[in-house]
C-alpha cells in the first residue's frame, strides 16, 4: 500500500510539472499573440493617419484646382474681357471645397471674401502659393 501511494505521489507531481509546463508554453504563445495584435493596431492606425493625409492632400488638390480657374477667369475680366462673371462662380464653388480647410488656407479663405475681379486675383495669387506650400508640406518635402 505504501508502495503505492509513492507511485500516485509521484504520478500527480509528474501531472502537476507537464500542467506547469503546458501553462507556461501557452503563456508565452499569449504573450506573443498580444505582441502581434499591437503590430497590427500599430500598422492600422498607420495606415488610417495615412489614408487622411491622402484625402487631405486630394482636397486641397482641389482647391487648387478651383483658384487656379478663379484666377485665369478673375484676370480676364479684370483686363476688360467678357467672362459673365465665371470667376464669381469659382468662388462660390470654392466656398464648398473650403469647408474645413480654412484654417490650413487662410489665404485661401480670403479668396472668398472677394467682391471684385480685382480683388480675386490678388487673393487668388497669393492662395495659388499658399496651396503649393501646403501641398509640398502634405507630401513631405
Amino acid at each position: 500500500m505504501a508502495m503505492a501511494g509513492i507511485i500516485l505521489a509521484a504520478i500527480g507531481d509528474v501531472a502537476a510539472m507537464v500542467t506547469v509546463w503546458f501553462a507556461y508554453h501557452a503563456l508565452g504563445q499569449a504573450k506573443e499573440t498580444v505582441r502581434e495584435a499591437r503590430a497590427a493596431r500599430e500598422d492600422a492606425a498607420d495606415d488610417r493617419r495615412e489614408a487622411e493625409r491622402d484625402r487631405l492632400r486630394r482636397r486641397v488638390e482641389r482647391v487648387g484646382e478651383i483658384v487656379e480657374d478663379l484666377f485665369w477667369q478673375a484676370n480676364l475680366e479684370r483686363r476688360g474681357a467678357p467672362s459673365g462673371g465665371s470667376w464669381m462662380a469659382h468662388r462660390n464653388l470654392l466656398r464648398h471645397a473650403m469647408v474645413g480647410l480654412a484654417h490650413q488656407l487662410p489665404r485661401t479663405a480670403e479668396v472668398l471674401n472677394s467682391a471684385t475681379a480685382d480683388q480675386a486675383f490678388g487673393q487668388a495669387s497669393q492662395a495659388r502659393t499658399e496651396i503649393e506650400l501646403e501641398l509640398k508640406r502634405l507630401a513631405g518635402n
